[in-house]
Formats: structure tokens, C-alpha cells, sequence
């Protein structure tokens, strides 16, 4: 199999926003739309975003990375 693929009737599973997800990705939106972060820190809440299509991420050097709001993670930001 090909990476990234996925098996015959095998289920796309869509993690489900929480109200934690939401406040994290207005809190980097409106602060310019990126988050960076770095060493050795538990990066599971911005990995959620990802998850969720919010964010996306890109490895600076071996612990750090950068953190920026995609098209959906605005809109995501802007729901009340």
C-alpha cells in the first residue's frame, strides 16, 4: 500500500472542534496568524488544528516549528 492511502471502505475519521480548539485558533489568528514554538514542549492542542485542517505545520530545524492559519482555521476563527 501506498503511503497515505487508505485500505477499500476504510473510514475517513474527522477529529471534532472543542471549545478549546476554537480558542486556540482565534487566539493565533489574531495575533497575525502564526504560532512558533520551540524545544522539547507538548504540541498535541496545535496538532489538533492541524487535524482539523486549521493550521499547518512546518519544521524550522529539529525542535522548532511553525505554526500557520490556513484558509478554514479564519473562518473557523470567525464563528461565534
Amino acid at each position: 500500500m501506498v503511503a497515505g492511502s487508505r485500505a477499500k471502505g476504510e473510514e475517513i475519521v474527522t477529529p471534532l472542534a472543542e471549545p478549546t480548539d476554537l480558542e486556540l485558533i482565534r487566539k493565533i489568528a489574531a495575533a497575525g496568524g502564526r504560532k512558533y514554538t520551540a524545544g522539547n514542549i507538548d504540541r498535541g492542542k496545535y496538532q489538533r488544528l492541524v487535524a482539523l485542517g486549521w493550521l499547518t505545520e512546518v519544521s524550522v530545524n529539529i525542535s522548532d516549528v511553525v505554526y500557520e492559519v490556513t484558509e478554514a482555521g479564519k473562518a473557523a476563527a470567525r464563528l461565534k
